[in-house]
Order: structure tokens, then sequence, then C-alpha cells
């Protein structure tokens, strides 16, 4: 299941860019947030997780 989860952010992310930085860095920050979720620390918000996600898009990684 983990590996299909992390198929899905490189589709999502492949729909947005070419950049291979970027793909694994978009998977990575989300894997970081889901993961700060549940070990309990301070939840971001659906704002929070739009603004890093775009960026990493824009920034290319």
């Amino acid at each position: 299941m983990a590996m299909r989860w992390r198929e899905l952010l490189t589709e999502v992310a492949r729909r947005h860019t070419a950049e291979p930085t970027a793909v694994s860095a978009f998977a990575s920050a989300a894997d970081g947030l889901c993961a700060r979720v549940l070990l309990g620390g301070e939840t971001p918000t659906v704002g929070d997780v739009d603004a890093v996600l775009r960026h990493i898009l824009r920034s290319g990684g």
C-alpha cells in the first residue's frame, strides 16, 4: 500500500511538471506532511499543504 501511495503522488506531480527533482520532492513533502499528522505534531491546514506542494512544483524541487 505504501508503494501505491508513492506511485499516486508521483502521478499527480507528473501532471504538473516533468522535472524529476520536483516530482521526488513533491512525494517526499507529502509523505512528511502525513507523517507530521500521524506522529501527533501540529496539523497543517489545507492552505499550508497547498502552499508547500505548489511551491515545490513551481520551483522545480
